[in-house]
């Protein structure tokens, strides 16, 4: 009886402490994008959007984020006339991805890089 107890407080222990230590999924995308709010603030990220997730080498999480960055066609292209300043105009939001690597078991962010198409 006492070592039935014994037993059951040392593998709750041993679980609670098992969630801390390993990071799931969900807690990989909400870091990943807190880190993104974070550091690129000044870009004002707004929409954000999940993209992909993968578990790379069963250490770390791949987590693949987008969003939208508000553009001033002014800055993109200096002075434009014609149909470049009106399609520079109509093109005001950017989706840029980034792709977030964190470490599944201490959940340090390790990189963050330009996610490339194709």
């Amino acid at each position: 009886m006492i070592f039935d107890i014994g037993f059951k407080i040392l593998l709750n222990a041993l679980k609670i402490n098992f969630r801390r230590t390993v990071m799931d999924v969900k807690q990989a995308i909400a870091l990943a994008k807190e880190e993104l709010l974070d550091l690129f603030a000044d870009e004002n990220p707004r929409s954000i959007r999940l993209e992909e997730v993968d578990l790379e080498n069963s250490r770390e999480w791949v987590v693949t984020l987008s969003y939208l960055k508000d553009v001033d066609p002014r800055e993109e292209g200096g002075s434009q006339l014609g149909l470049m300043a009106i399609a520079a105009a109509l093109n005001t939001n950017t989706r840029l991805y980034k792709k977030v690597v964190i470490d599944k078991s201490s959940g340090v962010v390790k990189s963050i890089k330009i996610h490339k198409n194709g």
